[in-house]
């Protein structure tokens, strides 16, 4: 920055999270969500690597403890923080997407400068916004697949990617694979797949008796807040939903443990484990964060090979990408009885974390930054390269072919075909 001073606004969405300590991230997730997660180590390694050249305000409706040297500014809801950060003179801010129409004309009307950080999946309308809106400088996707979803839009001329960024707090540690325990992290609600793993669980047993299933997580893990059902751990109608199939006669298995939302600790689960299972269901991952956390402990993962999961497991190097929940249950047991390949794969999969490290991820978010204070900020189209059956890619490929270089621009983005066919789709289903 050469000595210049940037001020940097977040709004931290922190519903429930009222005296939690986030002040450092950097030794691992306190135990809130993955989204929030990435805000705060983002907000921490900025004011570690340069805490002179930028100003960090976060905008937060809790008092919950963030990282040395953030100057926050408690608000009612985003609406505030946006109105605060634009008063307080902050140079831009960065919020998480958000899909809420009233916030958008909001946006519109104020016009501070805004870069969404698109944690999630959009679609087509809010797509559309994002690229129209002269108040929205830029949107970073969190990875290579979420971004190659939307090639075929005008978004793609706005947007960039840049990958979440996983400290490795294990460092030396070496894993010792006890050959029984799966894990699965994650938050237990319908979107995580919790379910999915549920309901192969016998299967794995009769395949390997001697199994383990450890599970870390809670349904309160996005707000501590949240109703809970009789056992405590999700939702009243997910366990419900789940509980039968780690039961026998109204008892929980006792192959299976419920060890809630943990924070640092989870690592010392990990170095003590065989398998790691992230969302078996891979709906809603732009990134999948716990497959990397695992990976820092040398833990290779099985999941679904699908949206964003190419991203951060390669097959058969740091764990296992499957086409089916069936494959999912038998590589979880392959792993389980082959210690030589799960060695190997813990191994590879503890060398490639760097890839993902604040040393090789900051350096983007401060070219991103320097841009946007020279006023010249560059946005280069990314070809995909790869995973091009991942979300139908091809297709995204051949539109935008269509819509740039043979200017029928009249050809709606997938995305936009995709969103009608939900919408009907979901009307259907609730009449």
């Amino acid at each position: 920055m050469n000595g210049c001073s940037m001020n940097i606004g977040f709004y931290f969405f922190d519903k429930g999270l009222s005296g939690v300590d986030c002040s450092r991230p950097d030794l691992g997730n306190p135990g809130v969500g993955g989204t929030q997660y990435c805000f705060l180590l983002l907000i921490y390694y900025i004011l570690r690597f340069d805490p002179k050249s930028y100003r960090v305000r976060v905008y937060c409706s809790s008092d919950c403890f963030f990282p040395q040297g953030v100057e926050k500014v408690l608000v009612e809801d985003i609406f505030e923080g946006l109105t605060e950060s634009k008063r307080r003179g902050d140079d831009f801010i960065i919020i998480k997407d958000n899909k809420d129409q009233q916030l958008a004309r909001f946006i519109d009307k104020l016009r501070h400068r805004i870069v969404i950080w698109g944690h999630n999946f959009y679609f087509g309308d809010y797509a559309d916004w994002v690229a129209k809106s002269p108040s929205v400088i830029a949107n970073v996707f969190v990875g290579r697949q979420q971004y190659d979803r939307y090639i075929d839009h005008p978004i793609c001329d706005k947007s960039l990617f840049i990958y979440n960024m996983v400290p490795d707090v294990v460092g030396e540690k070496k894993r010792d694979n006890d050959g029984k325990t799966v894990v699965y992290l994650g938050a237990l609600i319908p979107e995580k797949g919790f379910l999915v793993l549920a309901k192969m669980w016998k299967y794995i047993l009769k395949k390997v008796p001697m199994a383990r299933l450890q599970v870390i997580g809670g349904g309160n893990l996005y707000s501590r807040n949240c109703s809970l059902g009789r056992m405590g751990i999700a939702d009243k109608l997910f366990e419900e939903e789940f509980f039968p199939y780690l039961s026998e006669e109204g008892e929980l298995l006792p192959s299976v443990t419920f060890q809630g939302i943990l924070g640092g600790e989870k690592y010392e689960v990990f170095l003590s484990s065989s398998v790691g299972v992230v969302n078996p269901s891979a709906r809603t991952e732009t990134f999948g964060m716990g497959a990397i956390e695992m990976n820092c402990a040398g833990l290779p993962v099985v999941t679904l090979g699908k949206n964003g999961y190419p991203d951060t497991i390669e097959n058969g190097v740091t764990g296992y990408l499957c086409h089916s929940y069936k494959g999912i249950a038998d590589k979880i047991v392959f792993l389980l009885t082959h210690d030589e390949v799960n060695e190997r794969l813990g191994i590879q999969a503890k060398e490639q974390v760097s890839r993902f490290s604040p040393k090789n991820i900051m350096p983007l978010w401060f070219n991103l930054f320097e841009q946007i204070a020279q006023n010249k900020l560059i946005i280069t189209y990314r070809r995909p390269d790869s995973h091009f059956f991942n979300n139908i890619k091809f297709v995204r490929i051949l539109l935008r072919f269509l819509r740039k270089n043979c200017r029928l621009s009249f050809l709606p983005s997938l995305i936009k075909i995709e969103t009608v066919i939900y919408t009907y789709l979901n009307k259907i289903m609730k009449k």
